[in-house]
């Protein structure tokens, strides 16, 4: 069920993964280029805080998610319904399943995996949002 030879979801990307890190330098000279455009930040801000979410549910339950095809293979033989892509993930931290070693081995008698969850998305959301007021705000220099 898992063995595609193709390349799975990461087929076309996967060439590209290098890429990203320095295609991402210009996301720098976008914030700074564009930091008075209200609506840009804000759009970049909201992107960026989707991103951070479903990323962090994707690290902290689940990197086995099956593509729509073998879900509906799935769904055939098993007669139930089968969600796939970040709400299959979603579904597990509900369900109070998560992988992390961190909340098994620390937080697990502390709080749900729901909580975790919150937490660390709006841990990391802060610090984003910290930064990109540090970049809004920042004082022009006269050189």
């Amino acid at each position: 069920m898992w063995g595609d030879p193709y390349g799975g979801w990461a087929f076309g990307s996967r060439y590209l993964i290098p890429a990203y890190a320095i295609l991402s330098i210009f996301i720098a000279f976008a914030i700074d280029a564009y930091r008075r455009n209200i609506l840009f930040v804000l759009f970049f801000l909201i992107l960026s805080l989707f991103s951070i979410s479903v990323n962090t549910l994707g690290a902290i339950t689940s990197s086995r998610n099956p593509p729509e095809p073998e879900i509906l293979a799935l769904e055939a033989l098993s007669g139930r319904e089968e969600k796939y892509g970040f709400d299959r993930n979603f579904e597990m931290i509900q369900d109070g399943r998560s992988k992390s070693y961190v909340f098994q081995a620390y937080a697990q008698n502390y709080m749900t995996a729901m909580t975790y969850f919150v937490w660390l998305a709006s841990t990391i959301g802060i610090v984003l949002v910290a930064l990109l007021g540090l970049a809004v705000f920042r004082k022009e220099k006269n050189v």
